[in-house]
């Protein structure tokens, strides 16, 4: 229930692929002046999602490591023993905090970052247009779609 209620999930996101577009920006055709800055925003946001999740792991990790050092019910599975935690997962004042701490970060690093990395796919495939002109585009800088 505490890991639950810490816990965090994880996607991981290829930005090296990026990198290695955004390298090749020079050689993008006219039609697609538009895609390097869109592809570096996109990898800007990548990167700082990356950062926050990380945060937000360690946050949670360190919150389950002091409970299973400081509370003797964490190593139990029995009913008494998750009344016990719900009660004091419910009542503790300190707790309380660090779990809003924790649901800010959530909320407002990795929950934003992870709309404007969609808002960002989002504009770079509105960018792209016409997806045939795109992949001969690729084509011609050696590499494929």
């Amino acid at each position: 229930m505490v890991l639950g209620l810490f816990g965090t999930r994880t996607i991981d996101f290829d930005h090296e692929s990026l990198d290695e577009l955004i390298s090749l920006e020079k050689e993008f055709p006219e039609a697609f002046s538009e895609l390097a800055t869109e592809l570096k925003l996109l990898k800007k946001r990548i990167v700082s999602q990356i950062y926050w999740e990380e945060k937000s792991l360690q946050l949670a990790n360190d919150r389950v490591k002091e409970l299973v050092d400081t509370k003797e019910w964490m190593a139990l599975n029995t009913p008494e023993n998750l009344q016990e935690m719900a009660q004091f997962i419910l009542t503790d004042v300190i707790i309380k905090n660090k779990i809003d701490n924790y649901i800010r970060i959530e909320l407002n690093e990795n929950v934003w970052d992870a709309s404007l990395i969609r808002n960002s796919s989002i504009a770079l495939l509105r960018s792209v247009g016409d997806a045939d002109l795109f992949k001969e585009a690729l084509a011609l800088i050696t590499l494929g779609p």
